[in-house]
């Protein structure tokens, strides 16, 4: 049995005078338990099997009160109901289940770091962040190992940058574990193909993919197939060449690299995949990966944020396809990382001795 701790997930805020709903599917309805070390009025789980059930029960004017949701649906897409429906009733939280495969067990893990998650931190790294960006000329995407360097002039009206971190309002809603910020050139889900990031150089693809399945029907299969090829990233980087957005070439020192191959497979099949249509950035210092293709993996933030690539954009392509690069760090243009692992001294402990300590 899964233990749900609602008074641990510090975005929520109060518990006074609300409600508390989980929302899944009927098959795991009976693997969870809500605790009842909080102050909600009422602790309910539900069971909903179809998109539309859903938003039917978050339609706010059907609510006694202000009510607190988590959303938890590997077996059916859950999207973000419109704002107006769900005024200033809800608050709702919900882990991204269905767009990649995912078990209970990894549900456990991502459940137990949302207790960890400091929402006040997050907002100050953001803040951080954004302090730095809105000064800079451009944005700078290093790669030492792999010798890469790439330009982004970030400062542009066409561009949209989203946060899902810190604290939430009445009538917001966020994934969880939280901790992204991203840009895209769009607003409101507003698609043009003909959009782009002004993104310049090469980038390496040195770490962990995710294969997110968009509402068009699908095979799991196919999208372990594609994940299981692009995998092999994290042991051998491939090279993108990169113009105004589009990656030109890939490269890599191995024939034949398997992430190389299924990537110019998606190219052929549909050419919006070479467009680099995200830019994120990991701030969940709490998590670390899941093994296998699991989309909570997307916050992992390292020690200083993670930066992630982002190919196709559902629904309009199959998939989204992240690709999370440890490696790479990222500078404004009077060189301050603003992302990217700055990893800690070690320093030995050393201790003066009239003897040796092995000998009494």
């Amino acid at each position: 049995m899964i233990v749900i701790r609602p008074e641990k997930y510090k975005q929520l805020g109060e518990s006074e005078n609300c409600d508390f709903v989980l929302l899944t599917n009927s098959e795991f309805s009976d693997k969870f338990e809500i605790s009842t070390e909080n102050d909600y009025l009422s602790k309910k789980i539900i069971a909903c099997d179809t998109p539309e059930s859903f938003h039917d029960i978050l339609d706010h004017q059907k609510l006694a009160r202000q009510t607190h949701f988590l959303v938890i649906s590997p077996h059916a897409l859950f999207s973000s109901p419109p704002a107006e429906k769900i005024a200033e009733k809800c608050k709702i939280i919900s882990m991204p289940c269905n767009s990649t495969e995912i078990f209970l067990e990894d549900i456990n893990y991502f459940l137990e770091k949302m207790e960890l998650t400091d929402p006040d931190a997050q907002k100050a790294w953001a803040d951080h962040f954004f302090d730095h960006v809105e000064e800079s000329d451009h944005i700078q995407f290093v790669d030492k190992k792999n010798g890469c360097e790439a330009v982004f002039l970030h400062d542009s009206d066409e561009y949209c940058w989203f946060e899902q971190l810190g604290r939430l309002s009445w009538g917001e809603q966020q994934f969880v574990p939280s901790g992204e910020i991203s840009v895209l050139p769009l607003f409101h889900g507003n698609y043009n193909a003909e959009k782009r990031l002004n993104i310049q150089g090469e980038i390496a693809f040195r770490g962990y993919p995710i294969v997110n399945n968009g509402s068009v029907s699908f095979l799991r299969e196919d999208q372990n197939r594609i994940f299981d090829a692009l995998e092999s990233l994290y042991e051998i980087p491939i090279i993108a060449t990169v113009e105004n957005g589009i990656i030109t070439s890939l490269r890599s020192d191995i024939v034949n690299h398997p992430a190389i191959v299924m990537l110019e497979k998606l190219f052929d099949i549909d050419s919006r995949y070479r467009i680099i249509w995200e830019i994120g950035f990991g701030t969940n210092q709490d998590i670390y990966f899941q093994k296998g293709n699991r989309s909570p993996n997307e916050c992992y933030g390292g020690s200083n944020g993670t930066v992630h690539w982002g190919l196709g954009l559902t629904p309009w392509t199959q998939y989204h396809i992240d690709i999370i690069c440890p490696d790479t760090v990222v500078y404004t243009s009077d060189e301050v990382i603003i992302a990217g692992e700055i990893k800690e001294k070690k320093s030995l402990r050393r201790v003066k001795s009239a003897g040796c300590p092995c000998i009494s």
